[in-house]
C-alpha cells in the first residue's frame, strides 16, 4: 500500500512521460523559431535590394490599392476610371 504523499510509480512513470513530450514539444518549437528566423534573415536580405518608388510602379506592380498606400494616387488622379 502506497502511503500518503507518496506517488505511485504509474503516477510517477506518467509524470515522466508527460515532461518528455514537454521537452519534444519545446524542441519543435525552438526549431520552428529558428526556420522563421532564418526565413526572416533571408527576406530582409532581399529587401535591401528592393527599392519602393515610382520606377517600382512602373514595372507592373501597380495598382489602385498600392498607388493610394504609397502615396502616389495622389500625383495622378484618375478621375472617370
Amino acid at each position: 500500500m502506497v502511503s500518503d504523499g507518496e506517488p505511485s510509480a504509474d503516477s510517477q512513470e506518467g509524470e515522466e512521460k508527460y515532461i518528455q513530450e514537454l521537452k519534444e514539444e519545446i524542441k519543435m518549437l525552438y526549431d520552428e523559431i529558428s526556420r522563421l528566423q532564418e526565413g526572416n534573415r533571408k527576406l530582409k536580405e532581399e529587401l535591401k535590394s528592393v527599392k519602393f518608388d515610382e520606377h517600382f510602379l512602373e514595372h507592373g506592380n501597380t495598382t489602385k490599392k498600392t498607388k493610394f498606400f504609397a502615396g502616389f494616387l495622389t500625383m495622378q488622379p484618375s478621375f472617370g476610371h
